[in-house]
């Protein structure tokens, strides 16, 4: 996960990377606990397509590919056509984010 978290650190250093609204100041790209993997960027096709790339370089660096069965992508305020678009980007299917995970709220009130 050490290597990731450098990839995706050098990603948002120097690329174009546009981050989720809510995580933007604190310059955040990514999340992991336990064995989970969450991602956070903005839904637009370049930055996408950045997480793909960055996913690509690990597969390689590694040997380690997230499985698309078990991976999803979570929306908020996105039209379904740029949806569809964002999920052939990296071929997972959308899910509903859960308001807790491991007993810690995930989402603010009213969001």
């Amino acid at each position: 996960m050490e290597v990731l978290s450098g990839l995706l650190g050098q990603m948002a250093r120097h690329t174009h990377l546009r981050f989720h609204w809510h995580c933007e100041r604190e310059e955040i790209t990514h999340l992991y606990l336990a064995n989970d993997l969450m991602i956070f960027c903005k839904a637009k096709v370049p930055s996408v397509s950045l997480v793909r790339n960055c996913l690509d370089q690990f597969q390689v660096a590694s040997g380690l590919s997230p499985n698309p069965d078990k991976s999803n992508m979570f929306f908020c305020g996105v039209d379904p056509n740029t949806k569809m678009e964002l999920l052939g980007v990296l071929g997972y299917r959308e899910a509903k984010l859960s308001i807790r995970y491991l007993g810690v709220c995930l989402r603010r009130k009213g969001v």
